[in-house]
């Protein structure tokens, strides 16, 4: 099954807690867990009662699916919660006592999940890396047949170094079931093996290989990992309620919850979303969080790929003057204008820093304006990330100016800084981060490098992020350095694809009306991806005037083609960057042209 997801996904939370509001029958109280507390899970037809029970594991039960089959962030595994679910006195389902979570309480519970939350998600198939157990050749397996009326169930012991699967005697696909859930794996039965058995296996915890070796050597079973199509739940975003405050505003790291909340926003890049799920978590995590540094310069990276959304670097622009701290006010401000206003972002940046000098991200700030309005100053560069590196030493956000930093020891001590905190961390910014790591690492010691290249592939790709093309992006850079493009191929193949729309991408978009529509639509769902010389909207009117179809929508068109080039310009013809400020007034005055051209050929 392919990805399925509504145009106006990021609704979800507000939509299902509207849902939720219908049914006034189910109570639901989702707290963070009490510490000390004993850990259990209680469930029926109408009640679900948890104390210290993992977000991953609340999930799998309100969505029905195992927790192995969601991906979302370290801590969803790591936080706890206690939960309880039931009835008001009197409701319907009140005294029903089967096993499993009834029909309504199901859905209550993933109403209260996705407020609290503010989960996003969608289901999708991905290749999952999955344990497939198989009786080797013709062989049988080494397993003592047992009468049915025998089975006691399968028992699982895991104190101490080792597991123990015992069946004294129990049905075998009660032992698959039990073996799934300790590895917390996808694990698919090709023994064809059915009956009651009598047998044990122990294995050592976490050891891949002992484990292989035990089933095969006592149950005469061969287990593999292989990669299998199966049905995931996919949380595209979450906010975490019980986040810290967000630290002051010269940390070097962003908290470890919000790192999380990072991690979790779509990809601007994947165009299986349309603009509005893809930007509209972005938004809602800046609103939420104004003051915390580390959200905005995540928003102020996407906003810097598409200079042409005015209407999103106008809203930035505007809650950042809201502010009722200066210095980060002025910070914020200063980093979003800088491509494009070269004296007033360094008067704020330089304002900042001789107030404040201890302040890290104007220092870095500050770097990024003399690579682009003075490359050639490479010392004051340097200088600035100097200062930064001396506040922030561990900090990752360093190394992006790598490739311009001409100091052999300054590049050295990049790499030699960013080696021991990339072995500790998997998250979005880390694994951004490799490839300039890599590169840096190559240029201070290209002996030593390859090595090390190699066990820092090898790690991530264990990650299996497929639908994350930050996470291939990296691994195929690395690929590339060590020599291998056949494995980045391969991986490829695997990953679901996240390019630009072919009604959008395509040379044949204006050969006819129906793709000419169809490009119109594309721009409309996706209008970030309006960014080239000539708006959309004229683009289609044009040929619409070469067809001699609809030359009643002409006008309509070329009005919005014009409104759109002109808004799109705003911020660049402001710019005090005569190249900038140059090619937006031509692009605006090339637009008015083409239209008034095309208003001049109905007539």
């Amino acid at each position: 099954m392919g990805t399925s997801r509504g145009a106006a996904c990021w609704l979800l939370p507000f939509m299902l807690s509207a849902a939720l509001a219908q049914t006034p029958a189910a109570r639901i109280s989702i707290e963070p867990a009490a510490p000390g507390m004993p850990r259990r899970t209680l469930l029926g037809q109408d009640r679900f009662i948890a104390s210290g029970i993992t977000l991953d594991r609340l999930i799998a039960h309100a969505f029905e699916t195992d927790p192995w089959k969601i991906v979302a962030p370290e801590w969803f595994q790591q936080s706890r919660y206690d939960v309880r679910a039931d009835h008001e006195p009197g409701a319907g389902s009140a005294g029903r006592r089967a096993i499993g979570l009834g029909p309504d309480i199901r859905p209550a519970l993933r109403g209260a999940l996705t407020g609290k939350f503010s989960l996003v998600y969608h289901h999708e198939t991905r290749q999952v890396e999955a344990w497939v157990m198989r009786l080797p050749g013709a062989a049988s397996a080494r397993l003592t047949p047992a009468s049915p009326s025998a089975d006691r169930g399968p028992a699982v012991s895991q104190g101490g170094t080792f597991v123990q699967l015992a069946c004294k005697p129990c049905r075998f696909r009660h032992a698959v079931d039990s073996l799934r859930r300790v590895l917390g794996a996808e694990l698919s039965d090709e023994t064809d093996l059915g009956g009651v058995f009598d047998f044990s296996v122990m294995w050592k915890r976490g050891d891949p290989d002992s484990l292989i070796e035990a089933w095969r050597e006592a149950a005469g079973i061969q287990l593999s990992r292989e990669f299998r199509p199966a049905e995931v739940l996919v949380i595209d975003s979450a906010i975490r309620p019980d986040l810290e405050p967000p630290p002051p505003a010269d940390a070097c790291e962003a908290a470890p919850a919000i790192r999380g909340a990072l991690d979790m926003l779509p990809a601007i890049g994947d165009y299986r979303l349309s603009y509005a799920e893809r930007m509209g978590p972005r938004r809602d995590l800046a609103r939420r969080y104004p003051y915390d540094l580390f959200v905005q310069m995540r928003l102020q990276e996407t906003l810097a790929a598409m200079p042409h959304m005015t209407e999103e670097w106008a809203r930035a622009l505007d809650s950042y003057h809201k502010l009722e701290n200066p210095v980060l006010r002025d910070l914020l401000v200063a980093r979003l204008i800088l491509p494009l206003q070269k004296v007033q972002s360094e008067k704020l940046l330089l304002g900042i820093t001789e107030g404040t000098a201890e302040w890290p991200w104007a220092q870095l700030a500050l770097a990024e304006w003399s690579r682009l309005h003075s490359p050639g100053d490479t010392a004051r560069l340097e200088g600035h990330l100097q200062a930064f590196r001396r506040l922030c030493p561990e900090s990752l956000a360093a190394l992006r100016f790598a490739p311009a930093v001409r100091s052999p020891e300054l590049s050295a001590g990049l790499a030699r800084a960013a080696g021991p905190v990339l072995s500790r961390r998997v998250d979005g910014e880390a694994i951004a981060a490799y490839p300039l790591y890599w590169d840096a690492l190559l240029a201070a010691d290209p002996d030593a490098a390859p090595a090390r290249i190699r066990a820092d592939v090898a790690r991530l790709r264990f990650l299996n992020r497929l639908a994350d093309p930050g996470w291939l992006h990296t691994l195929c850079h690395g690929y590339g350095l060590l020599q291998d493009a056949a494995s980045c191929t391969a991986l490829q193949a695997l990953a679901p694809p996240a390019r630009r729309p072919a009604e959008v991408a395509s040379g044949d978009r204006l050969k006819s009306k129906e793709t000419a529509k169809a490009y119109l639509a594309a721009i409309e769902r996706h209008p970030d991806l309006d960014d080239e010389a000539l708006p959309a909207a004229l683009q289609v009117a044009e040929y619409y005037v070469r067809a001699g179809a609809g030359r009643d929508y002409v006008r309509e068109l070329v009005a919005r083609g014009i409104a759109t080039a002109a808004g799109r310009e705003e911020f660049r013809r402001l710019s005090d960057v005569p190249a900038h400020s140059a090619a937006a007034e031509a692009a605006i005055a090339a637009a008015y042209r083409r239209g008034k051209a095309l208003l001049e050929s109905l007539d």
